[in-house]
Formats: C-alpha cells, sequence, structure tokens
C-alpha cells in the first residue's frame, strides 16, 4: 500500500473546547505516538482525511515543523451519526520495522447460488496481520466464483505479501456455502362449507283458513261438553 501526504498542524490548546473549536473549523484534533517520543497533539483538516481514508489509506507521509515523517493510521473516532471524524491517533513508524494491524478480506468474484442450491456466507471480516510498514496490503482478496455448496475457505487458505505474517487462527473460517433453508409453507385449504339453510314450505292460504276453523269448531264442542257437565 502506498503513503499517501497529508499536512498536519501541531496545536498547544488542549481540552474538550479546544477541541470543539477546531471542528467547528474543518479541522479534527489527533494525536501521534510512538518511536520513545512524547505524544504530540496536532490537528488535521477533517475533509483531506476523510478522502484518504475513504480509498483505503493506512500509511501517511506527513511533514511537521519541516520534518518529514511516516505514521500510520492507528484509530479513528466518529460522532454518534458516523458522519464526522473526530478524532485520530496515528503511530510513528519507518519503512523497515514490523507492525501488527487488522486487514479487511473482501469477497470477489460471484458464485451462481441459484444451480449449486446454496449461499455464500462471510463469517470473517478482517485478520490481524504482522508486516513491514512499507508493504501493508489494502486488503485480502478471496475468490468465490468456483466455490459449490458445502465448500468453506479458512484462514489458512488466504494469500498473503511477501514478508508477511498470519497471526489469526488458521483453521478460523472466513467463507463457507451453506445449502438455502426452505420452509414449505403450506396454504391451508379451507373448506367451504356449504351451510344448507332449512327449507320453509309453506302451506296454501285455503289450507291454513280450513284448519283454523277447524279448530275454531273444537274449542265450541269444548265448551258446550262443559256446559253440560255443570248441569248434570
Amino acid at each position: 500500500m502506498p503513503s499517501s501526504k497529508l499536512e498536519i498542524t501541531s496545536r498547544q490548546d488542549r481540552g474538550s473546547t479546544a477541541c470543539r473549536k477546531l471542528r467547528t473549523q474543518g479541522l479534527v484534533p489527533a494525536v501521534i505516538y510512538g518511536h520513545q517520543q512524547q505524544a504530540l497533539p496536532v490537528s488535521i483538516s477533517e475533509h483531506d482525511l476523510g478522502l484518504l481514508l475513504a480509498h483505503g489509506a493506512r500509511l501517511l507521509d506527513i511533514s511537521l515543523d519541516s520534518k518529514p515523517e511516516k505514521v500510520l493510521v492507528k484509530d479513528v473516532q466518529y460522532d454518534h451519526l458516523g458522519a464526522h471524524i473526530v478524532h485520530v491517533d496515528l503511530i510513528r513508524v519507518s519503512l523497515d520495522e514490523k507492525i501488527r494491524l487488522a486487514i479487511p478480506i473482501k469477497l470477489r468474484g460471484a458464485m451462481d447460488a441459484a444451480s449449486h442450491g446454496g449461499v455464500v456466507v462471510q463469517l470473517l471480516a478482517e485478520v490481524e496481520v504482522e508486516c513491514l510498514a512499507g508493504n501493508i496490503p489494502e486488503d485480502l482478496q478471496v475468490q468465490i466464483g468456483r466455490l459449490k455448496l458445502g465448500d468453506s475457505i479458512r484462514v489458512k487458505d488466504l494469500s498473503l505479501p511477501a514478508g508477511a505474517t498470519m497471526l489469526s487462527d488458521p483453521e478460523a473460517l472466513v467463507v463457507t456455502v451453506r445449502a438455502v433453508e426452505v420452509e414449505e409453507l403450506v396454504a391451508p385449504v379451507e373448506a367451504e362449507a356449504a351451510v344448507a339453510e332449512p327449507e320453509v314450505i309453506s302451506r296454501p292460504v285455503e289450507e291454513e283458513s280450513k284448519d283454523k276453523d277447524k279448530d275454531k269448531d273444537r274449542d265450541k264442542d269444548k265448551g258446550k261438553d262443559k256446559g253440560k257437565e255443570q248441569e248434570d
């Protein structure tokens, strides 16, 4: 990974108030450590630093008090929205010294998951590597185009640049191809039960009137019988 140039200015004022003032001016408070030297507070243009970080820059060429130095971006802090850089830690390095740092893993290619009945799952996003400061890989690329169902790639399968040493667990899974879990969704078949309404059979009006007349005659006969019993 080539180094990127960045202008840095030393700062005297410290504390939260001074840092907030810097941020209102488009500057980021930072501190440079390392090489058994005293920690040095500096300020950096947020715009310039943001562009370099967006392009994956890790190693920076800085000039401070007319003295060129190489520093490594050690830690970057963002605000709660992740929109603005609020602080940066930088470490002094030499190109011929070995350093330890995390290197991101990037997947390349595409597997036809439909034809293999599987899906690619990335289980590890980065690994820890020891390498020369002047030979830091931007990322470790993993080709997945030829993977099939059940295939896996482990840390030990990753390719490192010359002189680099893997520090992460070599048996740790980086990528695996798993079967797609398909849940058969059976739509409930609701039987359309036809509710048969009882058929109402209406009798002709004439028959109903005849029945009413018969009932009246029976009532009259009963009345007569009761009268006779009373006379007796």
